[in-house]
């Protein structure tokens, strides 16, 4: 070879040798070498800064790739945390692909290929680029431009380290990273939350139900455990007692009382229950009784009894014992309503006769109540439905079917059939003191929709005709004592026809008045059918000038007022129902008993006794000695009167004489078997 370095001849290169590069020794002087003898030195892994070092293609193109991958992430809209950290991962594999692989070629990773100088300028100023780009997060896909214009750029970052380095300083602030208990998220180490405890107060900003039912009240078992047998379906509030102590459930106060059905229960200590000598079954009361009683009150038969008060002090006089039995009054006894306990069912408009036998209709039967007293019994059966009953001074029963007008002559015989008469269901009708019947329709029975007059039928006789100028529902009617007739008039209120003649006025508003009648004494009784608005019940004393509301609470609807007298029933026209009765009649039934004291003994059994004996106390001197109970006088069992203590006198004028002898009593005279009375 030729020494002259600056003239090379082509000769002297060609050797025919594959796989030779072409470099010049530490001399300077050009020698062939084996490639593979010059990869490692070719290797500047982007952070050599040496000249004369040659990027490996296969490490451009893995390169490349891992570039790509960050130019993905960080054209994504989503950069947080988890990014950074692929970023970071991408980089550092980058870094150990350059520490492990050698390629010379960015495309195909060929090994024959070596990465010109330019070319690995332009992929550093790539990827100071990128670095440069990460800080804003821009769009990195037009920045080819500045690459290929900007080749004197020096990287901003020399290594894998810094960048990292950079992106935790960028995105890993107070400002972005969230806590929990005041305990930052970022770092080594295990994030317990606080447990509550049970030996100081705890602190909860709010009660956190967990399920229907179930409160964040911690069990032993670490567990949540419902307070109720079954699911709370709806909001609910329950109201604590404001007093320590335990909750007692149902089983524990069962426990507690030690009960047995219709037996009373005491207090067996200051704590818990025990069974009582008291048995009531709500029929009959028993005080140490063996068997059920049979009696309103009854004493076991363990031994002898006695009911007594109880003995006074050394200060005090004995307290009288008083047995009375039932007695009568001649006065109202409660303004109430009364609940007569009739069975329940349908009723309609009922009327009362001048005996005060009270008839009310339910279905196809009429039902009677004599003397306005006792029980409502099955007085007649119809083939038709009744609406209303109708009597007349002279006792004729009048019921309105719905088949027609029916008539019972005297309260006696067959219901015949009234002719001339158009069939409507006549729902309430009233005998006027002139003799005419009024009626008014039902609203009901005319498949709920009315539009009809108020009715009369002159004198009783002939077809009933219109009275009233205005169509409507008239619910009721009824005729006064003093011959004024009241309708109930829906939507309206109560009208009235003064004497029985002329118009018909509004007398008290309101819209869904449904029921009237009048007392004996000209009362007024009104009320509400339909509303829940209480009270539904008018009074009027004064004719109808003014109406007063009812002292009786609890609605009234769908009801029916009729009079007996002065007293006045209430019933249900909707539904079945019981009748009530308010008692205003002040005299009330003549001739009336009282209830009759009965003292009885026990009954014997064959030749054995049976006696009602009378005991008192036995005077002596004055003083504070103690009387002695004595015997003064029995009935046996045969029914004779034995008085065993009469005063025996010499005659007539000694037992006179008597002071101690009170007037009226019996004394016998010495040798005379004869009882005399002392006047």
């Amino acid at each position: 070879m030729n020494i002259d370095h600056n003239r090379i001849k082509v000769a002297d290169l060609e050797k025919n040798q594959p796989n030779k590069i072409l470099t010049t020794n530490d001399n300077g002087e050009l020698e062939f070498s084996d490639i593979n003898n010059i990869k490692t030195e070719s290797y500047n892994a982007l952070d050599y800064t040496a000249e004369g070092k040659a990027l490996d293609a296969r490490q451009g193109k893995i390169l490349k790739d891992l570039i790509d991958t960050i130019n993905v992430l960080l054209a994504s809209d989503n950069i947080n945390l988890n990014t950074i950290q692929e970023l970071a991962n991408a980089i550092e594999s980058i870094q150990n692909s350059l520490n492990s692989i050698l390629v010379n070629d960015l495309t195909t990773g060929g090994n024959t290929k070596a990465l010109t100088a330019e070319m690995g300028k332009s992929l550093k100023g790539l990827y100071d680029t990128l670095v440069t780009t990460a800080g804003g997060k821009e769009d990195v896909s037009n920045k080819s431009q500045d690459i290929e214009t900007d080749k004197t750029s020096t990287s901003k970052y020399s290594s894998v380290k810094q960048l990292y380095d950079w992106a935790v300083a960028k995105f890993v602030q107070a400002a972005n990273i969230k806590t929990v208990n005041g305990n930052n998220l970022i770092g080594t180490g295990n994030i317990t939350t606080p447990d509550m405890t049970t030996n100081t107060a705890q602190e909860v900003t709010a009660l956190k139900t967990f399920r229907a039912g179930m409160f964040g009240l911690r069990n032993t078992a670490n567990t949540f455990t419902s307070f109720f047998a079954s699911a709370v379906t709806a909001s609910r509030t329950w109201t604590w007692p404001d007093k320590s102590g335990t909750v007692a459930m149902t089983s524990d106060i069962v426990a507690q009382l030690n009960g047995t059905v219709n037996f009373l229960v005491k207090f067996g200590t200051a704590t818990t229950g025990t069974l009582s000598r008291l048995f009531d079954n709500g029929t009959c009361f028993g005080i140490g009784t063996v068997n059920t009683p049979t009696k309103d009150i009854t004493l076991g038969n363990q031994q002898n009894r006695e009911i007594a008060i109880e003995e006074s002090d050394s200060l005090t006089k004995g307290r009288d014992l008083s047995i009375s039995a039932g007695k009568t009054i001649n006065y109202q006894l409660s303004s109430n309503f009364i609940d007569i306990n009739q069975a329940p069912r349908n009723w309609r408009k009922g009327c009362a006769d001048t005996n005060k036998n009270k008839y009310i209709p339910s279905g196809t039967s009429l039902y009677k109540q004599t003397n306005g007293t006792g029980d409502f019994v099955l007085y007649y059966n119809s083939v038709y439905n009744i609406n209303s009953v109708a009597i007349n001074n002279s006792g004729d029963i009048y019921i309105a079917t719905s088949n027609g007008l029916y008539k019972q002559t005297g309260s006696t015989g067959a219901f015949v059939l009234e002719s001339g008469i158009t069939n409507r269901n006549y729902y309430s009708m009233s005998f006027h003191q002139s003799g005419d019947l009024y009626a008014v329709c039902s609203y009901s029975d005319n498949g709920a929709v009315s539009s009809e007059y108020i009715y009369k039928r002159v004198s009783n006789s002939g077809d009933f005709v219109p009275v009233s100028s205005t169509l409507g529902r008239y619910n009721d009617i009824s005729c006064a004592p003093n011959g004024d007739v009241y309708a109930s008039l829906w939507s309206v209120g109560l009208v009235k026809q003064t004497g029985g003649t002329g118009p018909w006025t509004t007398i008290f508003s309101n819209s869904s008045l449904g029921t009237v009648c009048v007392l004996a004494n000209g009362t007024i009784y009104t009320a509400n059918v339909y509303g829940a608005t209480l009270p539904n019940f008018y009074i009027s004393t004064n004719n109808g000038s003014s109406f007063s509301t009812s002292i009786i609470g609890g609605a009234i609807g769908y009801a029916f007022f009729s009079a007996n007298g002065n007293n006045i029933y209430q019933y249900k026209y909707v539904g079945t129902s019981s009748i009530t009765m308010q008692n205003n009649d002040v005299l009330g039934i003549s001739n009336l008993d009282g209830g009759t004291l009965k003292l009885k003994s026990g009954t014997g059994k064959g030749t054995g006794k049976s006696r009602y004996e009378i005991y008192t106390g036995q005077k002596t001197i004055s003083g504070t000695s103690m009387q002695l109970e004595t015997l003064r006088a029995y009935f046996d069992e045969n029914g004779f009167f034995i008085y065993l203590t009469p005063p025996i006198y010499a005659n007539d004028a000694d037992a006179d004489a008597d002071s101690n002898l009170p007037s009226g009593a019996y004394y016998k005279v010495t040798g005379n078997r004869t009882l005399f009375q002392k006047p």
